[in-house]
């Protein structure tokens, strides 16, 4: 025959043991923080990556966080990476960190502005994007700042303000155009009608027009011109 000591364990008397006893998570109480490992004959904490979850019927266990979540163990329950993290993989103890200056987001039209919409509980690294006032519009890894003239949402997403120019190869090179109406902003090399985007700040009319020196500019079909000698 066979006595448990106090974790439930056979001891045994006489060399012959027989154990009819069956312990459970539902007849052995370990509290709200542990639970009851059949294996151990023990209460115990749950590892890191899971979380202590009580089913309908009153069994306990482990389970895995999942993706987008992590936990450090000793009963912390699964909490969702913050803002710059993300992780994959499911029963995770820790999230990884998005490259220096991103957050986790999505781009969206809001209200017919383009906006990062940031978010916790990322489950992917293609969720890090660049924080407002900067662009990744070279590498999705390395965020630019944006300087005067410029409109960075965050992402990899910029515009030219209205007034000021910049060439299409070269679009965080910005100008301040001399004559407003002649840079209506927007796409990198953007002129108002019949302003070259050849010439720095379209500040040169297109082939075939001339300045009418307020700053727009006007063909050259029907002029009458003096020859000089």
């Amino acid at each position: 025959a066979a006595r448990l000591d106090w974790l439930g364990r056979p001891k045994w008397f006489g060399g012959i043991a027989t154990i009819d006893l069956v312990l459970s998570a539902l007849t052995f109480d370990c509290g709200d923080l542990q639970i009851y490992d059949s294996d151990l004959k023990a209460c115990r904490s749950c590892i890191a990556g899971t979380q202590r979850v009580e089913a309908s019927d009153g069994t306990v266990s482990c389970e895995k966080c999942e993706a987008g979540e992590y936990s450090l163990g000793q009963n912390d329950s699964c909490t969702s990476c913050p803002l710059g993290y993300f992780q994959a993989e499911t029963g995770a103890s820790h999230c990884n960190a998005c490259a220096d200056g991103m957050t986790t987001g999505q781009l969206q039209m809001v209200r017919g502005s383009m906006t990062l919409l940031e978010f916790t509980g990322s489950t992917s690294s293609t969720d890090c994007a660049c924080i407002e006032g900067s662009t990744s519009y070279q590498s999705n890894d390395t965020c630019e700042s944006c300087g005067e003239g410029m409109s960075c949402p965050g992402g990899s997403y910029y515009k030219v303000e209205a007034g000021y120019w910049s060439p299409a190869l070269h679009p965080l090179s910005i100008f301040e155009c001399a004559d407003e109406e002649a840079c209506p902003g927007g796409e990198p090399g953007s002129c108002t009608a019949m302003h070259s985007n050849d010439t720095l700040a379209c500040s040169s009319c297109e082939s075939g027009y001339r300045s009418t020196g307020n700053g727009r500019c006007e063909s050259c079909a029907g002029l009458d011109f003096l020859l000089m000698p």
